[in-house]
């Protein structure tokens, strides 16, 4: 499923949402994500490394072509990571049109 990185997230009166200053994509948000650790878990070393691969494949692009397991992810890491506005833009980003992917 192809996702563009450059979508910006919106607070409820439609303004982008900066921290910092600097608009958050959906690149910013699923790096942090990707490349945080939750507090009840603890990757492997391999799961680290795709986590970081994932990471560098969503800030180098503008649009990105995910498969159904790197959607899973971002949906979980993101779903951990962030508050409910920014975890139900990217669900809608992430879910597969056309059926539910669990």
């Amino acid at each position: 499923m192809k996702i563009d990185t450059f979508y910006v997230f919106r607070d409820m009166d439609d303004k982008e949402i900066k921290i910092n200053g600097k608009v958050q994509t959906f690149a910013i948000i699923s790096c942090q994500a990707l490349l945080g650790v939750a507090e009840n878990t603890n990757p492997s070393g391999d799961d680290k490394v795709m986590r970081y691969n994932l990471a560098l494949r969503l800030h180098n692009n503008d649009i990105v072509d995910l498969n159904l397991d790197e959607l899973k992810l971002l949906k979980d890491l993101i779903g951990q990571a962030f508050t409910p506005l920014i975890v139900g833009q990217a669900w809608e980003l992430l879910e597969p049109k056309g059926g539910d992917d669990g």
